[in-house]
């Protein structure tokens, strides 16, 4: 249930390798065939210039927006093992919390390689993309974007070391109340921006909460990683004796540059950063 919720915000994601592809042999046989089976890896793929290999992915990739006409062949509640036969694929991309692994297990069976993404961690970005480039034979376009990610990564975090650390509450979800914890891909974010978060010390990655436990941390910033409404800024509004709420540091962000591992990431974490160093002003 949980999943189903994070899919319509933007799919965060855990890794594990069923198929170990060295990078050698996926250099001298890149893949050309490809079904990605999440948003994510849809455009990192794009990214690395090899988006008209997909010949199918799956509900909610929609970014770029040539994504959005390629064959959808499945969802989080099962593929089609005809459709996906078909396409003849000589590789299928996919992550652990998506699909459920006894169908790519089936799917590896038949002869069809299966390979995860892995990154848990902004930090893992660069990895990730090192494996897809080698997979789909780009290592040189992986390595200017990882590059690229790590410098970025590196004077956000510079940016923002100086800055007072600011209490944040980060709204996942709203019915039920979801967080953020350490272990998640957010935290990770969070992190990169010196913010201090309020939930980080519970046991869950991706925890429920409560109205009271947000109010008993008194956070100086509330996040939500939704689709800003009157409603969503009404909820909030009349617990006023929130310093966030008393401060009017509710922000809404987009749930897709957050939650996807991709290079939109990056600008989600300039949009985080920069509410922080607001927040910190106040």
């Amino acid at each position: 249930m949980v999943y189903q919720r994070l899919c319509g915000l933007g799919y965060l994601f855990l890794a594990l390798c069923l198929l170990t592809i060295s990078s050698a042999s996926a250099s001298s046989n890149p893949s050309q065939r490809i079904v990605a089976l999440s948003p994510h890896v849809v455009e990192l793929l794009f990214s690395l210039g090899v988006g008209d290999r997909i010949v199918a992915t799956v509900e909610h990739a929609d970014y770029p927006k040539a994504a959005n006409d390629i064959p959808r062949i499945g969802n989080v509640h099962g593929l089609s093992f005809e459709a996906i036969i078909a396409l003849e694929p000589d590789l299928i991309l996919a992550w652990e919390g998506g699909t459920p692994k006894p169908q790519l297990q089936r799917l590896a069976e038949l002869g069809i390689p299966v390979a995860y993404s892995h990154s848990k961690t902004i930090s893992e970005l660069p990895e990730q993309l090192a494996q897809l480039g080698a997979l789909v034979g780009r290592e040189s376009q992986a390595q200017q974007l990882i590059t690229q990610v790590n410098e970025e990564l590196t004077k956000l975090s510079a940016q923002n070391r100086q800055i007072a650390k600011v209490r944040l509450f980060y709204q996942l979800w709203d019915m039920p109340l979801m967080t953020v914890a350490k272990g998640s891909w957010v935290h990770s974010l969070i992190e990169v921006c010196h913010g201090d978060n309020v939930f980080a010390g519970l046991a869950k990655a991706y925890p429920q909460v409560s109205v009271e436990q947000v109010l008993k941390q008194q956070p100086q910033l509330i996040v939500i990683a939704q689709q800003q409404t009157p409603e969503r800024v009404a909820f909030w509004e009349k617990w006023q004796q929130l310093p966030a709420v008393a401060n009017k540091q509710l922000v809404f962000l987009n749930p897709d540059i957050l939650h996807r591992p991709t290079l939109r990431t990056l600008e989600g974490v300039k949009q985080l950063c920069g509410a922080i160093a607001t927040a910190a002003e106040q």
